[in-house]
């Protein structure tokens, strides 16, 4: 296994009587994008979090070489607190990765750079995901995991978010699930994964 990677070994999660993800096998390496696609409830967003220690497998191994930063589809962010406030409250909850130099940077990378001051209620869909994406970056991930990170957002919004990635998959390995297939189409480069039926098949690169 390279130095920064995640194995799934003969993985099996089962809930219930329901199997999700039968004996799979796969390495996912940084850098670069990784993405999940398939129908709903094929297991897309089970991967991450068994990846994120959400979930233990029902059988199987997982190993992980990197740090994990995982964006969640749902908004975390406090909006009755200013930009730079929510910024302080992530830093407290890191335990020790937090960069606040990463800090000054990112918040200019994703154009909230001037708007410290600013409640986070004031703010647009897309910059509330740019600024989730930017704290979550703060701690200085080797792969950032995300779910479905394009729902709710204009297009706009969505090739501004692209051109994010496409920078920061630069350096480190990024996985994330989508039903977008726009969306997709705007990584060039991008693997895509495909489960169904339990399994993790269909290696490619380019459009869907």
């Amino acid at each position: 296994m390279s130095q920064d990677a995640i194995a799934f070994e003969a993985l099996t999660m089962r809930f219930a009587d329901r199997v999700i993800l039968d004996e799979c096998t796969y390495v996912f390496s940084a850098p670069g994008i990784t993405v999940l696609i398939g129908p709903s409830g094929s297991g897309k967003t089970t991967v991450l979090n068994l990846i994120a220690g959400y979930l233990q497998p029902s059988a199987g191994g997982l190993s992980k070489h990197g740090t994990i930063g995982y964006l969640l589809q749902e908004d975390t962010l406090l909006t009755k607190l200013t930009v730079a406030q929510n910024a302080t409250v992530w830093a407290r909850a890191d335990q020790g990765r937090w960069s606040f130099d990463k800090q000054v940077e990112l918040m200019h990378t994703v154009g909230l750079g001037d708007r410290q001051d600013q409640s986070v209620s004031e703010l647009s869909g897309g910059e509330r995901k740019r600024l989730q994406l930017a704290l979550t970056m703060c701690r200085q991930p080797d792969f950032l995991l995300l779910d479905e990170p394009t729902a709710s957002l204009d297009s706009e919004n969505k090739r501004i978010l692209a051109k994010l990635l496409l920078k920061l998959a630069e350096n480190i390995g990024i996985i994330m699930t989508t039903h977008d297939i726009d969306f997709v189409g705007w990584l060039p480069g991008a693997l895509q994964l495909r489960l169904l039926d339990g399994r993790i098949s269909g290696a490619k690169r380019g459009l869907i």
